[in-house]
């Protein structure tokens, strides 16, 4: 599949997939935002998710004309106001694709396709202030230039492959795991890592590779131990994070809030796909029997 296709197939399903998790980081909000505050809010995007210098209290509540109080009565601070802006851009894109049914697939995918680039056009601050957030495209050129190739050779002749993620990593493990399967044939499944030694650890023999993708978040330490466990056990483990000891760390920037440091991780995860599907000596272009549109009935 080529690297356009894949991209544009991974930000609907992380719209879908994170937004459910992503509920889980604004626990903090004190009460829910009226609609026109949240308004406000989506429209000052670009200024509340800057990265350097963060902006203040004062500073938005004048952008979008409200006490500074009134901002304080909604959040405890800047990150669940930063939280409650990622969470809601990704519940109104969600809602444009859950609204995309009956008809055929094709009619479906016209629709979705259609609504999200109708959404993006109404939300013109949304995609530089999602850069501005990961430091623009400083931090996407690291990830454009971290290099996962210490894993080729281990996976080269893998036939089969753990994926494990938490929390909003977990929507990124399966689609890593995905195109794991599609383009290079080899069996990935995805789980949580707070499940996988529930069961599917019993697959693990030594050699057996693991990938596991931790975020800059609260759950970063228990991914990285479960990594450092499966390596102890035996396995190939790589991992995503500093605070692994045993598994061989993959690097990934540091994308300055949870849930962008989750998506950040896609990137070095294709161009390591897209490299392993070649040593494999397969078309990652041309997956053999990928249809783009399957029929039920």
């Amino acid at each position: 599949m080529v690297r356009s296709e894949m991209l544009v197939h991974t930000r609907v399903w992380i719209i879908v997939q994170t937004g459910v998790r992503a509920t889980r980081l604004d626990s903090n909000v004190v009460k829910t935002p009226p609609d026109d505050l949240a308004d406000r809010l989506l429209g000052a995007s670009e200024l509340i998710l800057a990265g350097s210098p963060p902006p203040r209290f004062d500073d938005i509540a004048e952008r979008i004309g409200v006490a500074r109080a009134t901002l304080y009565y909604y959040f405890s601070g800047r990150d669940d106001l930063l939280s409650f802006v990622l969470t809601e851009h990704i519940r109104r894109g969600a809602a444009i694709i859950a609204a995309a049914d009956g008809g055929s697939p094709a009619e479906r995918l016209r629709v979705t396709v259609a609504g999200l680039v109708r959404f993006l056009g109404e939300n013109p601050e949304l995609c530089p202030a999602l850069l501005s957030a990961m430091g623009g495209a400083g931090r996407m050129r690291e990830a454009l230039a971290a290099d996962w190739n210490a894993a080729v050779e281990t996976l080269a002749e893998a036939r089969s492959l753990f994926v494990l993620g938490r929390g909003p990593s977990l929507a990124i493990a399966g689609e890593v795991a995905l195109k794991f399967k599609e383009t290079c044939g080899i069996h990935a499944e995805a789980y949580s890592a707070a499940e996988v030694m529930h069961g599917p650890v019993e697959l693990v023999e030594p050699g057996f590779p693991v990938l596991a993708l931790a975020g800059r978040d609260t759950a970063e330490a228990s991914v990285a131990q479960i990594a450092d466990d499966l390596a102890a056990q035996g396995a190939a483990a790589f991992a995503t994070t500093a605070l692994c000891r045993k598994a061989a760390r993959l690097p990934v920037p540091e994308a300055g809030h949870p849930l962008l440091d989750a998506l950040i991780q896609v990137v070095p995860a294709y161009l390591f796909i897209e490299a392993l599907s070649r040593r494999r000596g397969r078309n990652p272009d041309a997956p053999r029997r990928l249809r783009k549109v399957t029929e039920t009935v």
